[in-house]
């Protein structure tokens, strides 16, 4: 994970570094949730360390933090390249609208899904098992 957040990071700095404001507005919102995905790595390996069930409680809202993170990123990395091509045709323009709906409208979401990650252990083991 630590190899494939490092070449998140290389993409978001590239879009920051982009002329178009349609990029770099999409490297503002996809830095901030590597950020979450990041420590809420760290926070779930050493979570589940000391305590298994209480990583394992986190597990869904951490596949889907990762999977939007992925998504924002791979789709930031398509808009680059299109923008890169120099191309005004439609389906470069595709490419980078896309992209820019995506992490204006879904990736916002990274900052609690992490947090739903790390405090899901307490609201899902206060079930006693019988209630299953």
């Amino acid at each position: 994970m630590a190899a494939l957040i490092a070449d998140m990071r290389t993409t978001a700095a590239t879009a920051e570094a982009d002329n178009d404001g349609r990029i770099t507005a999409m490297a503002a919102v996809l830095a901030p949730a590597i950020d979450a995905l990041e420590t809420t790595t760290r926070t779930m390996i050493e979570t589940f360390a000391r305590d298994p069930e209480s990583a394992a409680a986190g597990a869904t809202p951490y596949c889907r933090l990762a999977g939007f993170v992925a998504a924002g990123w791979l789709m930031t990395q398509s808009a680059l390249v299109a923008a890169a091509r120099g191309e005004d045709g439609t389906f470069a323009r595709a490419k980078i609208e896309s992209a820019r709906f995506f992490t204006t409208v879904h990736l916002p979401q990274a900052p609690a899904l992490a947090a739903a990650a790390v405090n899901a252990a307490g609201p899902v083991q206060a079930f006693p098992e019988d209630a299953f």
